[in-house]
């Protein structure tokens, strides 16, 4: 067993799992492995089943005393990976998801550039594992620093597992939103990217395991959830005239998309959120009726199935809020 430091590590490692065993393991395995010591890692179990995960739990804390479990009820990731900010004090924060491995050099590599350089968000080139076989990732996937902003815009590019950060920023870029069952990382990171330039190390050092089941990228709607970080981004960002126009037309070919799932499937409640967005983001720009014709959209709800889609199911039950819950600061000077 390794003994923990005396002092407070440099690096809070945030790592939420919800009745993973085996991945779990392998990836608290590769942070045990790391080269550069000076690290805690924080596991939040977001509600498991505890016959499931209690012997992985006690199996990882006889392997190293740097490993914490927090527990919570079944809340979401975004509500995990808080909890484990707010319990942390290391001044670096590197997330970790319970299904993705870090190389052994990982820690080490990173934070020697990130301290080297500005302090800003960090990330690294990756190895993509998909149902065992390795990947090679498509263009629109390449990673890269600098501003990022554009390119984050249609899906995310800065994947969790691959970021390092100081904990300081955050009092600018806030945390992950709560009422986002997925996409909270595109949500973050718009923040970030809106706000600054990102590092980013061509080195492979985060690998990225995909294709299984419980895998909240595969989650329906997603791009959903990302027009309502759009929104967001739009109406309470610190946004200049081209970002602005970039976020409109980002949004108009998301909702295009959406409506026409919508009106195929008769969904008048996501037809309506679609129309609000619209309104909201896309003053400049013309668009037909979302909802098709007129009396469709004035039509009794008992004409149309009236189940609420995926799209409002909330964690926590309540429902989206229209004012921000994160912060949109003024850009930083480069």
């Amino acid at each position: 067993m390794v003994n923990p430091a005396p002092h407070l590590a440099q690096v809070s490692v945030i790592m939420p799992n919800h009745d993973r065993t085996d991945q779990l393991f392998q990836a608290a395995l590769s942070v045990h492995r790391q080269t550069f010591p000076d690290w805690r890692c924080y596991i939040i179990d977001d509600g498991s089943t505890p016959r499931l995960v209690s012997d992985v739990y006690t199996k990882i804390q006889m392997l190293d005393s740097r490993f914490t479990i927090l527990y919570q009820n079944r809340r979401g990731v975004s509500s995990a990976r808080n909890l484990g900010i707010l319990w942390s004090r290391e001044p670096w924060i590197a997330l970790l998801d319970s299904d993705d491995l870090w190389q052994p050099t990982k820690l080490e590599r990173q934070l020697a550039a990130a301290q080297k350089e500005q302090p800003t968000l960090w990330h690294t080139e990756e190895i993509w594992i998909r149902n065992g076989v390795r990947v090679n990732p498509k263009q629109k996937h390449r990673k890269g620093g600098g501003d990022q902003f554009l390119r984050s815009l249609p899906f995310c590019i800065i994947s969790p597992s691959a970021a390092l950060f100081p904990r300081s920023k955050l009092s600018r870029w806030g945390v992950f939103d709560e009422r986002f069952p997925i996409a909270e990382d595109y949500d973050l990171w718009l923040r970030v990217t809106s706000n600054q330039e990102v590092g980013f190390l061509e080195e492979p050092l985060t690998i990225k395991q995909g294709g299984h089941e419980d895998q909240l990228s595969r989650a329906p709607l997603m791009d959903y959830w990302r027009l309502r970080s759009l929104e967001k981004i739009f109406l309470f960002g610190n946004l200049n005239l081209q970002h602005k126009q970039a976020v409109q037309m980002e949004a108009g070919k998301k909702i295009e998309v959406l409506a026409n799932g919508g009106r195929k499937r008769q969904n008048l409640h996501l037809l309506h959120e679609l129309n609000r967005m619209k309104q909201n983001i896309l003053k400049a720009f013309w668009f037909s009726d979302i909802a098709g014709n007129a009396s469709d959209v004035d039509a009794p709800f008992s004409q149309y199935k009236t189940r609420e889609p995926k799209c409002f199911e909330y964690m926590n039950g309540n429902r989206y809020k229209e004012e921000p819950s994160q912060p949109y600061p003024q850009k930083e000077r480069q």
